[in-house]
């Protein structure tokens, strides 16, 4: 760290640099910083430029416009360069107009170099204070755990600068302090102006923390939540039947705060536990995507909303709101990973519930076709269903709620758990007992979709035991054959 900081400095050094930003404010939080964000008078993407040259590293131009640029020294370390703001004659002009106090401090950058190569301690912080710029007093603000924004006018100039204020609560434990509150509401429909991704990046962010629930509940509670995301406003007032006691939105929230209890401890709810502590641990990339879901998964039920015999539904919902999930994650400019979870999952989030009332109507296991076919939608994600669906009993605790449901979904996550891995796993990657030019050959027939039909029947006659050599499997294809070619 210390040789590389010492070799941005050369490089820069004769262009007034600052470290500012949340770098100083992390600093003074004693917290582990991964990017530097420096301000220079001018030039910014020039030296940008030139850094990422001498260090061998990725120069990427965020905003000619603002001079920002951006220099990618490696995966754990990412350079921004800023030019003075708003065409600012000194760095306080500078900090001026930034966003909030607390983010409108900064250091000299020769002395950062010492600071940020040593380790981050309270000797650090007392270090960083003694030699702040803090034309707004942030320090004091940072001390008092508020959040203030500089200026109604700072705002406006950014209206994305309105959600930042609730990531920022939410990653450091912070409070949005009343004006700042007040000038958002003020601010946040011109979020409708502001690029999709950039919206998604901040979402992103917040749904990161491990207690994200919070601070999506204070944004439901300021309306800017229904500026991101309209379509839940629908379920505000919307009661629903007697195995919920709270109207769709209030579920939709609270199906997110179970959720994130059971990833900080899913031993609450589910035996065997190691499965689901494995998959939780190894897809960090696919939590973000659970999230969404559980905050979404009854996002349709507004849209689906009807009466049969006095008592309200919401048939088709799941579907329908696979559907809505996708357009959103357009808008939002998800990522194609994120989309495909989330709306798999939110289509999926009943199937628990329905195999378990079939499973105890007929008073024996889910048959292996409805195991097999629930579980091909997701494969080896399969965990994040029954987080998701586990999730959504916790929320839901009406009158007419079975006292003993979350039980009874763990004794169907434990038998579809053993079912993946003792059997349809093992098949699914063994070698087939017939290929498709195999049944191309058997049958003389040319490719064509009948061949994967029949590769999917064979496979469920393997599971139930009907099929257990190649010849039997050929024997199989030619009797299916008869009832199912076109």
């Amino acid at each position: 760290m210390k040789h590389l900081l010492e070799a941005i400095y050369k490089i820069i050094k004769g262009h007034e640099p600052y470290l500012a930003g949340g770098a100083v404010r992390d600093l003074l939080l004693e917290r582990p910083i991964k990017d530097l964000d420096i301000t220079v008078r001018q030039n910014a993407m020039q030296l940008a430029q030139e850094t990422a040259l001498r260090l061998n590293a990725a120069f990427v131009p965020l905003d000619a416009t603002t001079d920002t640029a951006r220099v990618v020294v490696s995966r754990n370390m990412v350079v921004d360069f800023s030019s003075f703001r708003d065409g600012a004659a000194s760095i306080t002009g500078d900090l001026k107009a930034r966003d909030f106090t607390i983010n409108a401090m900064a250091i000299p950058f020769e002395r950062a170099v010492d600071l940020l190569c040593g380790t981050f301690s309270l000797k650090t912080a007392h270090e960083a204070a003694c030699n702040l710029i803090d034309p707004l007093n942030g320090l004091n603000d940072l001390k008092q755990g508020v959040i203030k924004a500089i200026g109604l006018n700072n705002l406006f100039s950014d209206p994305l600068r309105c959600i930042r204020a609730y990531r920022f609560a939410g990653q450091l434990g912070l409070i949005i302090e009343p004006q700042t509150r007040k000038w958002i509401q003020e601010v946040m429909p011109g979020l409708g102006h502001v690029a999709g991704e950039r919206i998604q990046q901040e979402m992103s962010l917040i749904l990161g923390v491990s207690d994200a629930s919070s601070t999506i509940h204070q944004m439901a509670d300021d309306g800017i939540l229904f500026q991101i995301l309209p379509e839940l406003k629908a379920g505000a007032g919307m009661e629903q039947p007697g195995f919920h006691h709270l109207d769709v939105l209030q579920h939709s929230l609270e199906t997110l705060a179970c959720l994130e209890i059971l990833l900080q401890d899913p031993r609450k709810k589910f035996s065997p536990v190691e499965p689901i502590e494995a998959w939780i641990q190894g897809n960090p990339s696919h939590i973000e995507a659970l999230k969404w879901a559980s905050l979404l998964h009854d996002i349709a039920k507004p849209v689906c909303r009807s009466e049969k015999n006095g008592r309200t539904t919401f048939y088709q919902h799941d579907s329908q709101g696979n559907s809505m999930i996708k357009a959103i994650a357009a808008r939002l400019r998800w990522p194609r990973h994120t989309m495909l979870m989330a709306s798999t999952l939110a289509s999926l989030h009943m199937r628990p519930f329905h195999l378990l009332t079939d499973m105890e109507r007929r008073k024996t296991h889910p048959t292996k076709r409805a195991m097999r076919r629930l579980l091909n939608h997701l494969k080896q994600d399969y965990p994040a269903l029954f987080l998701l669906a586990m999730a959504d009993s916790m929320a839901g605790c009406g009158p007419l709620k079975p006292a003993d449901l979350d039980e009874r979904l763990s004794r169907l996550w434990c038998i579809v758990h053993h079912f993946y891995v003792k059997e349809l796993h093992p098949l699914q990657t063994r070698k087939r007992l017939l290929t498709g030019r195999d049944i191309q050959e058997i049958l003389q027939i040319h490719p064509g979709p009948i061949i994967g039909r029949a590769l999917n029947e064979l496979e469920i006659a393997e599971l139930e035991g009907r099929v257990r050599t190649r010849e039997q499997a050929a024997d199989w294809l030619r009797e299916w054959h008869v009832s199912h070619a076109e």
